[in-house]
């Protein structure tokens, strides 16, 4: 599949266009595109909302710990707390 997305940027005027490729496995005769549409964007919420609070809210991705398995430790750590936080509420 191909998808073509247009974006206009507000503030410079300036319109993007990209245009990006996908592969399913889904039977022509059982889909649209609309359905694939509603998956593709799906999936990038997904991503969105998994990624947004660590990387951004928790600054995981300023993190400059490289070496051993700190990395791994202060990942577990920080989801350990955000599943703790939403559970709470």
């Amino acid at each position: 599949m191909r998808r073509t997305c247009e974006r206009h940027g507000y503030k410079t005027g300036k319109t993007t266009r990209t245009v990006t490729y996908g592969l399913t496995n889904l039977p022509p005769r059982e889909t649209n595109a609309a359905l694939v549409e509603t998956l593709w964007r799906g999936h990038w919420s997904i991503e969105s909302d998994s990624h947004y609070v660590p990387d951004v809210t928790l600054g995981e991705d300023r993190n400059y710990m490289r070496t051993g398995t700190a990395p791994e430790t202060l990942a577990a750590l920080r989801n350990g707390l955000l599943a703790l936080w939403r559970r709470a509420g």
